[in-house]
């Protein structure tokens, strides 16, 4: 009917023990507190079992008597099909609700508890101990295809758990490590009422939940990838850290995409064991995945955008991010998380903390690897010059698109976009003409390569992704 009913089978495992009906009862009740902060709809209660094991029955707990002989999860019963891993399959996950599905992950990772202090959750040695694990389970395994690679894998991930360990820390002190969802793939995420729900989290294992949030989302962002949709997890990546703000993530997104991959080998792995048919194939899939998704794509550069309000630059970083495997840092969503609404967002000293904060996200990124596009109109030179100064110092290519359009197209662009009021950008016509009597296109002797783009048409954004991807250090 509506519903689906989940209980617990009474058996004993080396990381759980559900044979006595209180412990079954209390695993439900877990359950239900956990995925109800994920999909409050799905997760309706708790229903007793009641008559015999020949004969039973369910109960209603507001009104049967008797003594339960089990405990069931009542659920909101959805469609298969509803999974985003069919959705995915049928060609339906595209970038709205790529998009949708970071709003949501992003917020329910804001909320979640963070960790306390007497906990080794999200510490270097917790987290030493889980990819030693993985690595040496895999590394047993007989069904290994490629040892040379898999030890490639190896000394790359362990290199990384020393090498990152004062990242661990700092993120862990930063309130990083919260209790998070522990199993996001998209066979646990659900479209339902035409929105992404992610269900049946972790309740079993808390050192399985309570992880970095950047470790809880780059499960998903490793299973896009696996299921060859790499495009869809730069945007969901994006989009994620434009809601949260935190760019410090890409320092170990790498890290956790490599980790990830390898926890799916492993119970890959184990299944072959157990004679499942393919899982084999599929555990070396994933290990050759796990060194190939670790490397952000290419050596990193800086790229500003410089043009009017309407000129499609957020549009264009949008598209290019997916091309290149970039992020972007935009300045109206920066502007906004420095300051509320009113004209403080938009005086002389807002847009100085603005293009502050905008460099240093991008060194961040460029730091952890990340080809990073600058969002903002750049229309001063000296808002230019100190991201030139950093690319030169951190010896990455830097350039500048220079997008323009006709008048009559700004202006409506702007007008549209106003009326929408669905963007992060406040400027409006007014703004508009402001900053054409204000703007100096003097860029081609900042040092800087440029490449002008004529947004009035359709634009090549593969030939743009092209242009970016072919930039030296050498060019002017």
């Amino acid at each position: 009917g509506a519903h689906a009913y989940k209980i617990r089978r009474p058996v004993r495992l080396p990381f759980l023990d559900f044979t006595a009906l209180d412990a079954r009862r209390a695993d439900c009740e877990r359950e239900l507190e956990l995925n109800r902060r994920w999909a409050p709809s799905l997760y309706l209660g708790l229903v007793p079992v009641l008559g015999t094991p020949d004969a039973p029955r369910l109960g209603d707990p507001a009104t049967d008597g008797g003594t339960p002989i089990d405990f069931a999860v009542k659920m909101r019963r959805f469609p298969d099909d509803a999974r985003l891993d069919r959705v995915a399959a049928a060609g339906g996950l595209g970038e709205d609700l790529a998009d949708a599905l970071a709003a949501r992950v992003a917020a329910l990772h804001r909320d979640a508890p963070r960790a306390a202090a007497h906990t080794d959750f999200g510490t270097p040695q917790a987290i030493a101990r889980e990819v030693e694990g993985n690595l040496d389970l895999l590394g047993d395994w007989e069904g290994l295809g490629d040892r040379a690679a898999f030890d490639a894998v190896r000394r790359d991930s362990l290199d990384d758990v020393e090498r990152l360990a004062p990242v661990f820390r700092r993120r862990r002190a930063g309130g990083a490590v919260r209790e998070c969802h522990g199993d996001l793939h998209l066979e646990n995420i659900a479209l339902v009422d035409g929105h992404p729900l992610p269900f049946d989290g972790v309740e079993f294992e808390p050192a399985f939940r309570w992880v970095d949030v950047v470790s809880d989302l780059a499960f998903l962002l490793m299973d896009l990838h696996a299921r060859g949709h790499a495009p869809l997890a730069h945007r969901l990546l994006d989009r994620w850290l434009q809601h949260t703000g935190d760019y410090g993530a890409l320092q170990i997104v790498a890290h956790y995409l490599r980790y990830r991959a390898l926890v799916r080998a492993k119970v890959a792995a184990i299944r072959a064991r157990q004679g499942a048919a393919d899982a084999g194939e599929r555990a070396n899939a994933l290990i050759a995945l796990a060194r190939r998704i670790a490397r952000p794509a290419g050596t990193p550069r800086l790229v500003l955008t410089h043009g009017l309000s309407g000129s499609g630059k957020s549009h264009l970083a949008r598209a290019l991010v997916m091309r290149l495997g970039a992020v972007c840092v935009r300045s109206d969503v920066e502007r906004a998380r420095l300051f509320s609404d009113g004209p403080r967002r938009y005086a002389p000293a807002a847009g100085d903390s603005t293009y502050a904060r905008l460099a240093t996200l991008a060194r961040l990124a460029v730091q952890g690897g990340w080809t990073v596009i600058v969002d903002a109109t750049f229309l001063d030179a000296h808002r230019r010059t100190p991201f030139r100064r950093l690319a030169a110092r951190m010896r990455v290519p830097f350039a500048v698109l220079d997008l323009h359009a006709p008048a009559d197209t700004l202006r409506g662009r702007v007008a549209r976009r106003a009326a929408r009021g669905d963007d992060a950008s406040q400027a409006d016509t007014a703004v508009l003409a402001a900053q054409r009597r204000d703007d100096a296109r003097a860029l081609r002797d900042e040092g800087a390569a440029v490449l002008e783009v004529d947004t009035g048409h359709d634009v090549d954004v593969d030939a743009v992704a092209g242009w970016i991807n072919d930039l030296t250090l050498e060019m002017p």
